[in-house]
C-alpha cells in the first residue's frame, strides 16, 4: 500500500472519499485524521476488528 500523507485523498472500502487532514506524530496507533475519523499508517479504521467498511483502499489524487 502506498504511504499516506496529508493533503492526499483516499477511498473507503464503502466507497466514500476521505481527504486526508494531518499524519499526527504523537497519536498512537491511529495518527491519520480526516475530520475526525481515524485510521492507522496501514489504511485500517481505527480497530482491526471494527468498520473495515472503512478501510482506506485507494489513493485518489
Amino acid at each position: 500500500m502506498e504511504q499516506i500523507k496529508a493533503g492526499h485523498v483516499w477511498e473507503a472500502r464503502n466507497k466514500t472519499v476521505h481527504k486526508i487532514d494531518e499524519v499526527m506524530q504523537r497519536n498512537g496507533s491511529t495518527p491519520v485524521r480526516s475530520e475526525g475519523q481515524y485510521w492507522q499508517l496501514n489504511g485500517r479504521y481505527w480497530s482491526d476488528a471494527y468498520e473495515h467498511q472503512k478501510d482506506l483502499i485507494r489513493r485518489i489524487s
